[in-house]
């Protein structure tokens, strides 16, 4: 359910003036895999949610309830690329999804590739939310390590 939701406290929670007080909230995507988004982010965005405020120290997230990281240092600039290699269009069954950074290509070596397979390149940007793009493939490169019957002098 979106929106703004008010949860009710079984008791009075004692909070001391200065004390610093948190709620932790714990989400779970129920259709993992299908929508791998499953928290929404506010940042100011002009003629949109430009009132979106937090300052330092005021808004966390965690992929994982150990490592936190300030939403205040995100950006919603790019943040890298991910890439993944599929001998079947739109399948990374090859290799997984691997991280690239923010270099502007990708080498890799040590793959066992098989002669007369075609092979699909896959690619999605990341930004500092850890939000995805749609991926895209290649058209697929095919390998054939066969030597040519003849070669001409030039």
């Amino acid at each position: 359910m979106s929106g703004y939701h008010t949860i009710a406290f079984g008791s009075n929670i004692p909070v001391s003036s200065g004390q610093k007080f948190s709620v932790v909230v714990k989400l779970i995507n129920p259709s993992s895999g299908n929508y791998p988004y499953p928290i929404a982010v506010e940042y100011p965005v002009s003629d949109y949610s430009s009132s979106a405020t937090a300052s330092s120290g005021q808004s966390y997230f965690s992929p994982d309830g150990t490592s936190w990281t300030d939403l205040t240092t995100l950006t919603n600039s790019y943040y890298g690329d991910n890439y993944a290699i599929g001998s079947v269009s739109g399948s990374a069954n090859f290799l997984d999804w691997t991280n690239n950074g923010t270099a502007l290509s990708v080498t890799k070596t040590g793959l066992s590739l098989v002669d007369g397979t075609t092979y699909y390149f896959r690619v999605k940007a990341v930004n500092g939310f850890g939000l995805y793009s749609t991926a895209a493939w290649s058209n697929g490169q095919y390998v054939d390590i066969t030597s040519p019957e003849y070669i001409p002098y030039i």
